[in-house]
């Protein structure tokens, strides 16, 4: 009997020129912000007054009128090693993050701060989000 010598698989790779090097994509704390304040408005209902969210961002600015929530970011972390996957044509490397953000309401007479805290929490913690 005689066996076929088998050929070890071969892996090629073009790296890219200068000008083709993809752009990182990552999430801006803006971005972060933006997404949060999104879901909040929708999250907690509020009947008679504008729910006002601001960032750490401004600074040395007087706080808005109440009701209002200050998202502060307070940490990034990156929680596991980079994770590469290929397609046909693209190398994909990726990494998961864990961020922390303060968040801080303070009410008013038509919503007090727990119970917006609360509808937060629940919508938040729920397959909704």
């Amino acid at each position: 009997m005689v066996q076929k010598k088998s050929k070890p698989a071969q892996v090629k790779s073009k790296a890219p020129k200068d000008k083709e090097f993809p752009a990182l994509k990552t999430l801006t704390h803006e971005e972060i912000y933006n997404l949060i304040a999104k879901f909040m408005r929708k999250a907690i209902p509020i009947k008679g007054a504008r729910l006002s969210i601001i960032n750490d961002s401004q600074n040395r600015t007087s706080t808005p009128k109440s009701p209002y929530i200050t998202l502060q970011i307070t940490e990034r972390k990156r929680l596991s090693t980079p994770e590469t996957r290929y397609t046909d044509q693209y190398k994909i490397t990726w990494c998961r993050s864990q961020v922390s953000v303060h968040i801080l309401f303070v009410g008013s007479s038509q919503i007090p701060a727990l119970e917006m805290a609360h509808a937060f929490d629940m919508r938040f913690n729920d397959a909704w989000a």
